[in-house]
């Protein structure tokens, strides 16, 4: 597969790109991690957490007031993202893509959380990861459409720098606004290739896997906790 720096005849290789060097006709198995954008000592991450936790605290708002349809429309907006050509091959199952059916879980397990008492909700992994068929795949897919204002900005100031061109008038997709709490789309530039936009990620914010899975996350984390909690109550239960 040709990927960016080949399509566009860079004359770089991936250690000198800042940018993921995708295949431009396919997907790269790789993640956008939302924990490794809280990593980055700069305004751009900044601005990509405010706005995913920005949109899940519109999320969470619009449950705790009864709201439910609003809450239900704002996450059927988080589609499957092609343009970065990242995550699952595009062929998968669609039982395991994101859309109506997910955001859905999603809803339904926002509606049940503590989340939704307490108001606390600061994380996107803390937020999904124990909904059932959620996976790495998804929240990656998640956090994209979440980022996707961002990822435009740095894609045409990467082109810029390393001479890719763009194209205009390009359907950005649905945009997060923070200040407004909504979605919105407009017309940008952006390169295309293979007859698709191209969104350009940073490499430092992706993972061939996340750092933890949902199984992972119960073992070694969760189980844990609850055998700390145990210990401290003196309990009769543990088996040593």
């Amino acid at each position: 597969m040709t990927t960016v720096s080949e399509h566009y005849g860079l004359g770089r290789a991936q250690p000198t790109l800042d940018f993921v060097d995708v295949p431009v006709d396919g997907d790269l198995r790789v993640f956008v991690d939302p924990r490794a954008l809280r990593l980055l000592a700069s305004e751009w991450g900044s601005e990509c957490i405010s706005s995913v936790q920005n949109f899940f605290r519109a999320v969470l708002k619009a449950i705790q007031e009864g709201r439910h349809a609003d809450a239900q429309a704002l996450l059927r907006a988080l589609r499957e993202p092609n343009e970065t050509r990242l995550g699952l091959s595009r062929g998968r199952p669609r039982g395991r893509a994101l859309g109506p059916e997910s955001a859905n879980s999603v809803w339904d397990a926002l509606r049940q959380s503590e989340a939704v008492r307490s108001g606390l909700l600061e994380d996107l992994e803390d937020t999904i990861l124990m909904v059932e068929g959620i996976s790495s795949d998804i929240v990656s897919d998640i956090t994209t459409n979440l980022i996707r204002g961002p990822l435009i900005q740095y894609t045409q100031d990467a082109c810029a720098y390393y001479g890719i061109p763009m194209e205009t008038d390009v359907d950005s997709g649905p945009l997060w606004v923070p200040r407004e709490q909504r979605w919105e789309s407009a017309y940008v530039s952006l390169p295309v290739a293979a007859g698709r936009k191209l969104l350009l990620v940073p490499k430092a914010v992706v993972r061939r896997r996340m750092d933890y899975d949902p199984e992972e996350y119960y073992n070694n984390y969760i189980l844990e906790h609850l055998q700390e909690q145990e210990l401290s109550a003196n309990s009769e239960l543990l088996d040593f």
